[in-house]
């Protein structure tokens, strides 16, 4: 089994470099600002999650879960409709 390991370990190198040329050759239509805080906050929910998941894991019980779940997305959609209403969206390049 441990003979794939490296195979493997190079597979996963060629997909990262596969997606990085990928990805960082697409253009930006966002500031990196806007980006930086959606990335934020999309981090600070999925690590509230994970929190609460292995909350209710330990208890025995998913309503840990269930609460921080409500708790974390409440904000999360406020935060991107707030985004939604204050940011313009991008003009087509009609030339």
């Amino acid at each position: 089994m441990t003979a794939y390991a490296g195979f493997l370990l190079g597979a996963f190198a060629l997909g990262s470099v596969a997606g990085g040329l990928w990805f960082g050759r697409q253009p930006w239509l966002r500031p990196p600002q806007q980006r930086y805080l959606l990335a934020a906050e999309a981090l600070g929910t999925a690590a509230g999650a994970a929190a609460a998941g292995a909350a209710s894991v330990w208890l025995g019980t998913w309503a840990p879960f269930a609460i921080a779940s409500v708790v974390l997305a409440v904000p999360a959609a406020a935060a991107l409709l707030w985004q939604r209403a204050t940011v313009q969206a991008p003009k087509p390049n009609t030339g």
